[in-house]
């Protein structure tokens, strides 16, 4: 290998390095908004009534899941 190949490889792998660490600071900072989201709402969230109760998301999963079964892509029932 010359120095010219050593050198691009070395400039790819940094470029790559350098869209990791960018990747990872995003989602780091992502993470403190919700976080901070999440305190700033806790108490407006705690007074606000339940919209839906856990009951109301489980009938919901059983459905689709029946659907799912029940139907083939084109929605035409199997049964």
């Amino acid at each position: 290998m010359n120095i010219e190949t050593e050198v691009r490889d070395i400039k790819k792998h940094v470029i790559e390095i350098s869209r990791k660490i960018d990747e990872l600071i995003y989602e780091r900072e992502i993470t403190a908004m919700m976080k901070l989201s999440e305190r700033s709402l806790q108490e407006f969230l705690e007074n606000e009534p339940d919209i839906y109760k856990v009951e109301d998301l489980k009938l919901r999963s059983s459905v689709q899941t029946c659907r799912s079964r029940c139907f083939n892509s084109k929605g035409a029932s199997w049964l």
